[in-house]
């Protein structure tokens, strides 16, 4: 199982960019789906964030699952 199910890249600066996704949920060990796209709009919702992406990573404790991982840039203020 890859580590992540989202389609994109690392440029030369260390900046990650996702162009897609080939997986729309996460599927947890407890049988929970989690949306990637759904915890993505609460969390743009919120003043202080400006991006942020939630990415599929293997469960380490559970490797038949994963858990959601989000990479979040601050708002200037």
């Amino acid at each position: 199982m890859a580590a992540y199910r989202d389609i994109g890249y690392i440029d030369e600066n260390g900046q990650v960019f996702i162009k897609g996704r080939m997986k729309r949920v996460i599927s947890l060990y407890i049988g929970n789906k989690i949306y990637p796209l759904e915890v993505e709009t609460l969390l743009e919702n919120l003043p202080e964030i400006e991006k942020v992406v939630v990415v599929g990573e293997v469960d380490l404790d559970h490797p038949e699952a994963m858990k959601p991982c989000c990479f979040v840039s601050i708002a200037d203020e």
